[in-house]
């Protein structure tokens, strides 16, 4: 049984505080000032004329976006682009987010189960270990470089981009849904399991049910960074939105190029608005 914090504990760990983040703020600072200097900010050269006119030909671009262009009607052109973001960042969270949440409850599950055997706790073990590996190998690389690997196997298709993303998502996603489970505090599914239901069971229907607000919030916020990485995965090729806003800055109109970066704006704007709506939705 816990032991209860006396006054005299309660008067030490308040004076230890303010010690401990006295010598983190003084670490941290440490470590910027060092990474400043092994940067050597310093010698970093001022842009020349011809630099400085780019970049003021590129905002200025920003006041007076185009309308027209192409050989069909610019509408359908930023419209397919959209709709080929949207397409590429639904199919990958989708596919992300669910095989995070298994893999998540699957830890918990692992750490959860009692009155186990020797040979059942080294498998145990094993298999927490390959989850762990697997999250954490999975999103240690970026989704670029996994476009990268996988257009030199598969060559340019939809399925590479989908997997590209879902990757590195299905790790991230496993990791901070692991977390967010981690911190219910387990009464729902206790109760689940003394009334005879399974392990799996009281997870999903104990602990997933009491953090469904958090596990969707974040889920969200993974569908938004999703509508990034289909954009940037259009510099290989593919007709997202970022593969028209570099065509456009590398032939230097940038007037097109702002109306795409517009629409991006746009479509991550939306997406904040549903993120919000969602969460009121499951508050209610």
């Amino acid at each position: 049984m816990r032991s209860m914090p006396t006054e005299s504990n309660a008067i030490h760990i308040g004076q230890a505080a303010p010690g401990r983040r006295r010598w983190l703020i003084a670490a941290l600072g440490v470590l910027l000032v060092g990474s400043v200097l092994l940067l050597d900010l310093g010698t970093l050269s001022p842009p020349d004329a011809g630099g400085l006119a780019i970049l003021g030909r590129v905002f200025s671009a920003a006041l007076s976006p185009a309308l027209t262009g192409g050989a069909q009607p610019l509408w359908q052109t930023v419209g397919a682009a959209v709709w080929q973001t949207l397409v590429f960042a639904v199919v990958s969270v989708s596919l992300a987010c669910p095989l995070g949440l298994l893999l998540a409850c699957w830890q918990r599950a692992l750490r959860q189960t009692a009155s186990l055997g020797v040979v059942a706790k080294v498998l145990r073990q094993i298999c927490r270990l390959l989850i762990a590996v697997t999250s954490i190998g999975t999103r240690s690389i970026h989704e670029i470089f996994w476009a990268i690997i996988l257009l030199s196997m598969v060559g340019l298709t939809p399925m590479t981009a989908v997997l590209a993303i879902a990757i590195p998502y299905t790790g991230i996603c496993t990791k901070v849904f692991g977390e967010i489970l981690a911190e219910t505090t387990g009464d729902q599914a206790e109760a689940l399991q003394r009334a005879g239901a399974s392990t799996a069971a009281a997870i999903l229907l104990g602990d997933v049910m009491s953090a469904r607000p958090m596990l969707i919030a974040y889920t969200m916020v993974r569908f938004e960074c999703g509508l990034r990485s289909a954009a940037v995965l259009g510099f290989f090729g593919l007709t997202t939105l970022g593969y028209h806003i570099y065509q456009t800055f590398i032939n230097a109109d940038y007037h097109l190029m702002w109306t795409y970066l517009y629409a991006l704006i746009g479509l991550v704007v939306a997406s904040e608005y549903t993120s919000a709506w969602a969460r009121r939705a499951v508050k209610a």
